[in-house]
């Protein structure tokens, strides 16, 4: 893969596409094909959002696809419409990212035009968020904090069983039930949630699990909401574990433990921290208290089992990456979540998550939420 050094080539829908979305503050749920080369940026739009993107787009020269000159065998094509900016712009050579569609890229080879894959990333600005970003993302975790009351408050008010199922309304309390409520605060707020998580017992060991059927007292009941804004498409991220009655001292030990991980990863962020280095803040504090990681094959892992956290923006996991893996270092401004947890499958998982943003000497955790597990 090669450095940046062409003109910069993305097609996609800005919806699902951050990249583009970030470079013109547009989104649509069709394809559409930015280029960049030096300063200069076009974006082609079908007919259909023309009128649209000519009022909202603002650091780019828009065009209607319509309007150009496409090859003939290349007609009704999005690599058409590339091909055919590509020659209105003069460019004789782009740089496309990694996950470029290869039919597109020789498409464009076969007519002239030299595509470079992009060895790193395509817009680093994205990493480190403004303070209007760093607004909308804030919203988000408003309203993910204000979901998480309304779930604990049922969690709360529920009655139990004798089989031990938890009753709302007269009515078995499920994980569709309370992802469903979850989703109707968020809605009230113009944003919606995406892959909710409200799992329950032994599904709580697997993190990314939504939950499905009866929840049930005297287990772990993860609750993971990241809601993304209706109109500008900002995420925010945010986890609680809640144990409705009796809890297990066992559970009790794994939330002291994942509390005391989140503190000590919290006073690791400063800028210029490596992101590995803060993984292993909280790695070290859940071995300090006899919590080890298993990966053995063929066989569920057990422990801490993923990484501390990920960067929140456009998309909902984006760089820097909290892990020990990475090489990156914190940078005063960006925004990641703080999420240590425990799983295992005989009993299910604990996790608590925090979304923070870096600042000079610290971080700043994005609208607090009440750290509350019994209920």
């Amino acid at each position: 893969m090669k450095k940046l050094t062409a003109a910069i080539l993305l097609i996609g829908a800005p919806e699902n596409n951050a990249d583009i979305r970030y470079a013109t503050g547009f989104s649509a749920p069709d394809p559409i094909v930015y280029l960049k080369s030096g300063r200069i940026a076009w974006v082609a739009v079908s007919m259909l959002e023309y009128a649209r993107a000519l009022r909202t787009i603002k650091s780019a020269r828009v065009l209607c696809s319509g309007h150009l000159k496409v090859k003939p065998s290349l007609k009704g094509r999005i690599s058409g419409h590339a091909l055919a900016l590509c020659r209105l712009a003069r460019v004789r050579r782009v740089a496309v990212p990694p996950g470029f569609a290869l039919g597109i890229a020789r498409e464009l080879e076969a007519n002239g035009i030299r595509v470079d894959v992009i060895d790193g990333v395509v817009l680093p600005g994205r990493e480190v968020k403004s303070a209007a970003e760093t607004g909308k993302i804030e919203a988000m975790q408003d309203a993910a904090a204000l979901a998480m009351k309304a779930a604990a408050r049922i969690l709360s008010r529920a009655g139990v069983d004798r089989r031990g199922r938890l009753l709302h309304g007269g009515r078995i309390l499920t994980s569709e039930r309370l992802r469903m409520e979850i989703h109707r605060v968020l809605l009230g707020r113009d944003c919606m949630g995406f892959g909710t998580i409200a799992a329950g017992g032994r599904a709580s060991s697997d993190p990314h699990e939504i939950g499905r059927g009866a929840l049930r007292a005297g287990e772990p009941i993860v609750v993971d909401i990241f809601p993304r804004g209706l109109e500008h498409g900002y995420f925010g991220d945010l986890t609680r574990t809640f144990v409705k009655g009796d809890m297990p001292e066992r559970v009790a030990g794994m939330i002291r433990a994942v509390l005391a991980a989140r503190k000590a990863a919290l006073a690791a962020i400063r800028p210029g921290r490596r992101c590995a280095a803060v993984h292993a803040a909280a790695v070290a504090e859940l071995e300090r208290r006899g919590y080890a990681t298993r990966r053995d094959a063929g066989r569920a892992p057990e422990g801490f089992i993923h990484g501390l956290g990920h960067g929140v923006g456009l998309e909902i996991h984006e760089r820097p990456s909290l892990s020990a893996a990475s090489k990156a270092r914190l940078r005063a401004g960006q925004i990641v979540t703080v999420e240590p947890g425990l799983y295992y499958p005989d009993i299910g998982g604990v996790r608590i998550e925090d979304t923070v943003a870096v600042t000079r000497t610290g971080c700043r955790i994005l609208r607090p939420c009440p750290l509350r597990y019994k209920v």
